[in-house]
């Protein structure tokens, strides 16, 4: 089973797990103009721009993966 590792603060271009309107999610945060949202990683997603809040709650630092 995959562990995250997270820490705090967050910085531009940062993978974290967030808050986002109730919802919790991973993804890159960003900030362009002063405006923060979330992106996936896959290109065929669209960005996440928060319609009441965006809460950081970590930021992921490391994947740890057992071998078969």
């Amino acid at each position: 089973t995959p562990s995250v590792v997270i820490r705090t603060p967050w910085r531009n271009g940062d993978i974290v797990a967030a808050l986002i309107d109730g919802q919790t999610t991973l993804k890159r945060f960003v900030t362009q103009q002063g405006k923060a949202f979330l992106r996936a990683e896959n290109p065929h997603f669209p960005d996440l721009l928060p319609v009441h809040d965006l809460i950081v709650q970590g930021v992921m630092i490391a994947l740890l993966r057992q071998a078969a």
